[in-house]
């Protein structure tokens, strides 16, 4: 094999190399951002969970308001010692 072609081997094995490296880092970068998805629909089924609860405890009060006064204070605690 003449010089310039052994050089542009060379050079075109270390080009597959740095090729294969990012591809490398890619599919893990691509795994991370799969993850990372997953834990973001998680967290924002979480939130959807809290946002049920918190008006269901709304719905509850409001029910509560709408009872007769005296009914009322009692539920709410009331008279108070």
């Amino acid at each position: 094999m003449s010089r310039p072609a052994y050089r542009v081997t060379t050079q075109a094995g270390e080009s597959l190399r740095e090729i294969a490296n990012v591809s490398k880092r890619s599919a893990g970068l691509a795994q991370d951002i799969s993850v990372a998805a997953q834990e973001q629909v998680k967290g924002a089924e979480h939130v959807g969970l809290a946002v049920q609860a918190i008006a269901g405890v709304a719905l509850q009060t409001e029910q509560g308001c709408s009872r007769p006064a005296r009914r009322w204070r009692t539920w709410c605690g009331w008279p108070r010692s």
